[in-house]
C-alpha cells in the first residue's frame, strides 16, 4: 500500500522509503524535517486516500513562548 505524509500545511509529502517500515519512513522525513522528532506516528493512525493509498498526518508539537 502506498504512503503519504502529512506534516503542518504540507500534504502529499511522498513516503522516503516506499519498500521500509512506518519507522524507517518516519525517521527519514524526521532528519528532512526536524520539528517532528517528538511526535509520533503509529499504523492506526492511517487515513484512506483511495484503494491503495494512505495518508499519516504528522502532529506538529505547540509553539511554547516565555512571558
Amino acid at each position: 500500500m502506498k504512503r503519504i505524509f502529512a506534516i503542518g500545511t504540507l500534504n502529499d509529502i511522498p513516503d522516503p522509503a516506499p519498500l521500509g517500515t512506518l519507522q524507517e519512513s518516519y525517521e527519514l522525513l524526521a532528519q528532512r524535517f526536524p520539528q517532528i522528532r517528538h511526535s509520533a506516528v503509529f499504523e492506526s493512525d492511517a487515513v484512506p486516500v483511495d484503494e491503495d493509498t494512505v495518508r499519516f498526518t504528522i502532529p506538529l508539537p505547540v509553539m511554547k513562548t516565555n512571558g
